[in-house]
């Protein structure tokens, strides 16, 4: 069986929470979104994300 991929489409608000926690556990997961310069952005800085819950994925 193939290797299953992940892909969040739409990182807002929600889409960066499910993001973050997925990285954290699965680093090859497609973050997908139509916003110039985000994904340099998300490469460059990583993904915070703090409140009720928190998690810190790192850049690679």
């Amino acid at each position: 069986m193939e290797k299953q991929r992940i892909a969040v489409v739409g990182i807002g608000a929600t889409g960066a929470v499910l993001a973050a926690a997925l990285l954290s556990r699965n680093p090859d997961t497609i973050l997908v979104d139509p916003r110039p310069g985000l994904g340099d952005s998300l490469r460059e800085k990583g993904i915070t994300i703090s409140g009720a819950i928190s998690f810190q994925v790192s850049r690679n």
